[in-house]
């Protein structure tokens, strides 16, 4: 039997999770998912993915890879937001419900970090 979107989210969500609980910087990149979901809504996804992509990196990248579904080098990101979240305004849209699906659960999983 096929999983869910919403499965197949949370398992992402939790993989990227239990990846990034070991990193030294995990309370900064916490914080930072818990702040994205607003700065998407404000700012809009391309824009708050990039302005912290140099300090959580490791972090847009996780999340950039689920949204397109395929491994992006760490050198490829920036090109890859562009080409992929600005080549279309169909493709934003879907791509930002996807990202806040993602971070709902993600959030829901660091949450248990204490």
């Amino acid at each position: 039997m096929s999983q869910t979107i919403d499965q197949q989210c949370a398992k992402s969500a939790y993989d990227a999770y239990n990846t990034l609980r070991n990193n030294t910087d995990k309370e900064k990149i916490f914080s930072y998912a818990k702040k994205l979901p607003m700065m998407i809504i404000h700012s809009g996804l391309p824009n708050a993915l990039m302005f912290k992509l140099k300090d959580h990196g490791v972090f847009v990248k996780v999340l950039l890879e689920w949204l397109v579904g395929s491994n992006i080098p760490e050198t490829e990101i920036e090109n890859k937001i562009n080409s992929e979240l600005l080549s279309d305004a169909t493709k934003l849209r879907y791509h930002t419900v996807k990202a806040m699906r993602w971070l709902e659960w993600f959030n829901r999983f660091a949450d248990t970090e204490n």
